[in-house]
């Protein structure tokens, strides 16, 4: 039976990835400059030091690196500490495996300050036992596929959990992320998210239940019938808000 989750946090539970797109665009504008159409785009493929050096150049912009990532910065942390909401369906599913005593724990490569603040603030955060940062493990969500020397934080994240990472479902809405746990030995949910979406197809016929979000009923269906094949008891069933 299924003893434990682990959940991704941008694009799995909270619909933040837009500001990835959307964050050279507000900083130009914070300045009264005029970015072009297909910034985001042009950005989504960069680090974030080579975006830096692209603004500045492109723009023609007076700033230092230094200032722009500062600036960049709090734009997200004003994003993450006052805006982002959680996907449709979350605080529901969460609140129904909470009350089914059903651990769960986040990973993610993003900032953990920002996104405790952001769960927070959506009422979320108490239903998680723990967050486990890339960062903190010096890993990444490609492990074990490509840096075979870094650490799984899916393993680790069972670890905390206490449970065996095949029966433990992990969410995660990004193709190398889905492959990762799936190669790490873990039940895989793949959620739908606009930075994925060209990935979708593969993520699905890759993971062991594949839905648009957690109001999906073929989502809280599969869940019912792969708890039902393991002998859960008492599957998740659909919550309401």
């Amino acid at each position: 039976m299924i003893q434990g989750m682990i959940f991704d946090i941008d694009g799995t539970l909270l619909d933040s990835m837009p500001i990835w797109y959307d964050l050279g665009e507000r900083y130009l504008r914070s300045l009264d400059i005029m970015p072009q159409s297909d910034l985001g785009c042009t950005l989504n493929s960069m680090t974030l030091e080579e975006g830096i050096m692209y603004l500045r150049s492109q723009y023609d912009l007076k700033q230092s690196p230094s200032q722009i990532r500062h600036d960049l910065k709090g734009i997200m942390d004003a994003f993450y500490r006052r805006e982002v909401q959680t996907k449709p369906g979350v605080k529901a599913f969460l609140r129904t495996c909470h009350g089914r005593n059903i651990p769960m724990v986040l990973v993610t490569v993003g900032d953990a300050e920002l996104a405790q603040a952001a769960l927070m603030r959506n009422g979320i955060w108490q239903y998680f036992a723990g967050l486990l940062t890339c960062e903190a493990f010096h890993t990444n969500k490609h492990a074990p596929c490509i840096y075979q020397h870094a650490p799984c934080i899916y393993q680790k994240a069972a670890e905390l959990l206490g449970t065996d990472p095949s029966r433990t479902l992990v969410f995660e809405d990004l193709f190398y992320a889905v492959k990762a746990a799936k190669d790490a030995g873990f039940t895989v949910a793949a959620i739908l998210d606009d930075a994925g979406r060209k990935d979708w197809p593969m993520m699905a016929r890759l993971a062991d239940i594949a839905i648009r979000d957690f109001t999906d009923a073929h989502f809280l269906q599969s869940l019912d019938q792969l708890s039902a094949a393991e002998g859960m008891k008492t599957p998740i069933e659909r919550a309401t808000e």
